[in-house]
């Protein structure tokens, strides 16, 4: 077992009206959400991930998620930073909001701020659940830039969801980048965006395009309102497992 890894979790409890492709727009049912997920990274054992920084951008309260925190935590160290994000139209996509918020955490969080320059963290869409992320973590590469799951089938992108990246590949590859990851200019995806970015040129920009096992991520999905583990869903994760396992290079 190396290094306990730090968990980013982001988060955005009251989005505003108007986000392009978003169906889970309740803030209390957004909240639960979260508080649900926490919950499950709080009870990862310290000697895989000893903090988490929750890093929300909407000024909601995080009271109740603090509370969470004192009450699992198991000896966690955990940051929690609430601000006003939200200042840009809503049409310019959700990736825009995330990592403008992740440069506002390296900006303001100590933990971050104390990240060697080839420490690595992971990151996680707040709201998501990945049930196998104690395994991610022990069967991730020793080193890399990025690790992140590129997909070619059924459509060519980048996994946001849930990524991990060294302090140095998160400057080189992402820093500031977010005034890019304007969907209405760039007509596509972020994810889409970012495969034709980066698919060409891997090991010169030091990322590993899949991870070693199939991350199994439930909770409800932002953009169809469903669980990413319920009804087809489920049969859809077990493909990819026996795919990545038997065929890995097909990047289901």
């Amino acid at each position: 077992m190396g290094t306990p890894s730090l968990l980013i979790l982001t988060a955005t409890i009251s989005p505003p009206s108007g986000v392009p492709n978003l169906r889970r727009v309740n803030p209390s049912l957004r909240r639960l959400d979260y508080l649900e997920a926490l919950s499950i990274y709080l009870r990862l054992p310290n000697e895989v991930a000893d903090r988490i920084v929750f890093l929300e951008n909407s000024g909601s309260d995080l009271s109740d998620l603090q509370e969470l925190a004192k009450k699992e935590g198991q000896g966690k160290t955990v940051e929690f930073i609430s601000f006003e994000g939200l200042d840009y139209p809503p049409e310019y996509g959700r990736a825009f909001g995330e990592f403008k918020m992740l440069d506002y955490g390296f900006m303001h969080s100590t933990l971050l701020q104390a990240l060697g320059e080839n420490d690595c963290f992971w990151k996680m869409t707040g709201r998501l659940k990945v049930f196998n992320l104690k395994q991610l973590i022990e069967t991730a590469p020793p080193a890399y830039k990025l690790l992140m799951d590129f997909s070619r089938k059924p459509t060519q992108m980048v996994d946001l969801r849930l990524f991990s990246c060294s302090r140095v590949g998160y400057r080189h590859l992402f820093e500031g980048a977010y005034t890019a990851f304007r969907e209405d200019l760039q007509k596509m995806s972020v994810e889409g965006y970012l495969y034709l970015q980066w698919v060409g040129k891997l090991g010169e920009l030091g990322i590993v395009p899949r991870h070693r096992l199939q991350p199994k991520i439930g909770g409800v999905g932002g953009q169809h309102n469903v669980d990413y583990l319920g009804g087809i869903n489920i049969a859809k994760y077990w493909i990819r497992v026996a795919a990545r396992r038997f065929v890995p290079g097909l990047w289901i």
